[in-house]
């Protein structure tokens, strides 16, 4: 097991539950203040309109976060599946440029490295012997 790939999979796993985390608060806020915004006007159209806007975008950046931070998380734990799920995303996130180019070139060469394919494997192994805690 290579300690540096090791490394690699957690700065991808934190680089998932950071970003995926922003995106939430992003929601919130957007939420938040078009809410805010669209109750404060003296205007009934935008007391109607602002809200429901606010309200779509909230949630819809919630749930394209919410795969990052899962992901994230269950990398830190070394399960196969958030490793595809981080590189579906990161096939997204190339989209994202400049930023989310960069972290996503990162995020394939550390996920598709054989090295990190062979950690996740060695990972599951053991996870497969240990016997369960109740």
């Amino acid at each position: 097991m290579s300690v540096k790939m090791k490394q690699h999979v957690q700065i991808v796993a934190w680089l998932h539950i950071v970003f995926g985390g922003l995106g939430v608060l992003i929601g919130m806020f957007l939420f938040s203040l078009m809410t805010g915004l669209g109750l404060a006007v003296d205007d009934p159209e935008a007391n109607t309109v602002m809200p429901i806007i606010g309200t779509v975008l909230g949630y819809f950046l919630v749930a394209v976060s919410a795969p990052d931070i899962i992901a994230g998380i269950f990398l830190l734990k070394y399960k196969n599946w958030a490793r595809y799920l981080a590189i579906i995303i990161a096939f997204f996130d190339l989209l994202l440029f400049p930023i989310g180019t960069i972290i996503a070139i990162y995020v394939l060469w550390v996920l598709f490295n054989e090295d990190t394919a062979r950690l996740f494997r060695e990972q599951e192994e053991t996870a497969v012997m240990e016997p369960q805690q109740t």
